[in-house]
């Protein structure tokens, strides 16, 4: 499928699975809670009512879904937890059902915004009814779960893992295995036997053969020889503890207890640390089901690999104590324990391994370079003189003639360029050899131009067709024909008249490729008759002076350091001063690693090696 077939696809799924979401929330408010207890949209009111403590609205029906806690066993601190859940779950819904509007907009377009609302809502929702589950299961069987807050529970979340899978791919399934993972984990804290009684048996049987008794640990006494679930420690801790009075005379008074005050009923500091680390685990256990459900709709990113590494790595820890504490207690060690254990390693392992994967994918994005130096792109003439045309023209503007020139049409592009040097060497008057034809040797290299030529830079306001006179030719010809020279037996005339006949490039003092170091740039160069002090990269042989430095490098590396620094045919780099071949150049090399950020994709690493060995040995 090309790309946009899938960005197209993922509109659709991104709008289907947000519709189902809404719908499971609106049969949430309208189916019955259970049995004759009612509609829990019509009981939102009285619900509102209870969460406030006081008659707010005097319409609707009867909360029936309440269950008042203390907050961490305090008394004062005593509200409805099944209202707030309540009034929470119906403004999502309301949100939910607001949305749709912009939702719909955005399918139109990219999409973005709907796939925004469909993760927000759906994990809202989510975490929401979660929750709610959580205190239901501790209340089970005495109080009934009510179905309509778990049909809309499943609903957002098969949205959501269906949406992430769709958006993220491979991603997606690793995300969709650690939350079950974590899903187990959460209902592996509580008796698995009373919520599946089927179930209740065969664990028993399990246990008396192999010790492995359910819940996280079990001993021998009779009144909790199977243990007790580890989430009633995270209960005790949130809701406190209502202790019946122990003295079967007085009258029934129940007693609220903290978590502290529980904790202080075991009698030995082993039994205590072990109570301690199952309370840390529950925690632990719920903390990584919610971080999960909330990963469904995030990137795997650097930071997120680090983040799930840190609280698996938390869980595992834990459990290792807990082995230990276990038997020092002289219990026996739980199968809940040992499964949440194998499912904890896994994930934790998971983890790391898409850590990796994702690090190795990022260190592949990098270019990598063995070592090998890289080697000079061959380029034409014409190519050269482009290339030394975009540097000189920041620093000399060029006239028009002298830009028509560097870069001709296409129909007189070659001609202008290399008639002048074949016919030098071809007095014969021969046929004209193109550029492509022409042999690149290092007799190609064009010497520094005679004085006469002096005279036609002096004067470049005369016109340039004065020396056209003494060979008349015909209007209709183009301009590489009129500078083409007659074959004559009598000795070629000096070559400043027939030089002037063609419009001078924007590096005059000599028609190659060819730029003066830049020191000598600041002002037009005057002509030079000593050919040693250019640098001549035109061909693949290097042919420019020479120090000490340049002595170690290869041919390849003595062009590459001409181009990047003394031509500089990329640019000028930052601050970096002029190389003074000879010179001290101190002050250069330290310069070039300031910018070695940008330098380090400019040259090969050879060539960068050699320049940071020269650094050290000043």
């Amino acid at each position: 499928m090309k790309i946009s077939e899938v960005k197209k696809t993922n509109k659709y799924v991104t709008l289907v699975t947000y519709l189902i979401a809404v719908v499971c929330l609106i049969l949430g408010l309208f189916l019955p809670l259970w049995g004759d207890k009612g509609i829990l949209a019509l009981q939102l009111p009285k619900a509102l009512n209870a969460l406030a403590g006081k008659e707010l609205l005097s319409f609707g029906k009867d909360f029936t879904l309440a269950h008042r806690i203390s907050l961490f066993g305090i008394q004062s601190a005593t509200f409805d937890i099944f209202a707030l859940l309540a009034i929470i779950y119906a403004a999502v819904t309301a949100l939910a059902l607001l949305a749709l509007i912009p939702v719909g907009l955005s399918v139109k377009n990219e999409g973005r915004v709907a796939k925004a609302f469909a993760y927000a809502m759906e994990i809202a929702a989510g975490i929401t009814l979660s929750v709610y589950l959580m205190i239901a299961l501790q209340m089970h069987p005495e109080t009934a779960i009510s179905y309509s807050m778990v049909i809309p529970l499943a609903g957002c979340v098969l949205a959501l893992i269906v949406l992430s899978i769709a958006d993220k791919g491979a991603t997606g399934v690793a995300k969709l295995f650690l939350f079950l993972f974590s899903a187990i984990a959460l209902l592996l804290l509580f008796d698995v036997s009373v919520l599946i009684p089927k179930l209740a048996d065969p664990l028993k049987n399990f246990g008396d053969k192999t010790k492995l008794y359910p819940y996280i640990f079990s001993q021998e006494y009779e009144s909790i020889k199977y243990g007790s679930p580890a989430y009633g420690y995270v209960k005790i801790l949130f809701e406190g503890f209502a202790a019946p009075n122990a003295n079967p005379d007085a009258p029934a008074v129940i007693t609220l207890m903290t978590y502290f005050d529980v904790l202080k009923t075991y009698p030995t500091a082993k039994e205590k640390a072990t109570v301690v680390l199952c309370t840390i685990l529950a925690l632990v256990v719920i903390f990584n089901y919610l971080a999960d459900l909330i990963s469904l709709s995030t990137n795997g990113k650097k930071v997120g690999h680090v983040f799930n590494m840190a609280r698996y790595s938390l869980e595992v820890a834990v459990l290792v104590c807990l082995y230990i504490t276990i038997p020092v207690m002289k219990a026996n060690l739980g199968l809940f324990l040992v499964i949440i254990s194998a499912l904890a390693v896994i994930q934790l392992l998971t983890s790391v391994v898409r850590y990796l994967i994702n690090r190795k994918k990022v260190v592949y994005a990098k270019p990598v370079n063995n070592g090998k130096p890289k080697k000079a792109k061959p380029v034409n003439d014409l190519e050269e003189i482009r290339i030394v045309r975009k540097t000189e023209v920041k620093q000399r503007p060029a006239s028009a003639e002298q830009l028509a020139f560097i870069d001709p049409p296409p129909a007189a592009r070659p001609e202008p360029v290399i008639m002048d040097i074949e016919e030098e060497a071809r007095p014969d008057g021969g046929e004209q050899l193109t550029i492509n034809e022409a042999p690149r040797t290092e007799e190609r290299v064009r010497p520094a131009p005679p004085p006469p030529v002096m005279a036609a830079e002096e004067q470049p306001e005369k016109p340039m067709d004065t020396p056209l006179k003494a060979n008349p030719v015909s209007e209709a010809k183009p301009a590489a024909e009129e500078v083409k020279p007659q074959p004559a037996p009598e000795p070629k005339p000096t070559p400043a008249p027939e030089l002037r006949a063609q419009p001078e490039p924007a590096f005059r003092p000599q028609p190659e490729p060819v730029r003066v170091q830049p020191s000598f740039t600041e002002q037009p160069a005057p002509v030079q008759s000593n050919v040693e002090t250019r640098i001549y990269t035109i061909n693949t042989i290097y042919g420019g002076p020479s120090d000490d430095f340049l002595k170690k490098l290869t041919n390849d590396e003595k062009i590459e350091f001409a181009r990047t620094f003394i031509e500089k045919s990329n640019g000028v780099i930052g601050n970096i001063p002029d190389y003074v071949i000879g010179g001290n150049n101190k002050k250069f090399f330290s310069s070039v690693f300031i910018y070695l950020g940008r330098i380090r994709g400019m040259i090969s690493d050879g060539l960068l090696n050699k320049m940071y060995k020269e650094l050290n040995m000043m």
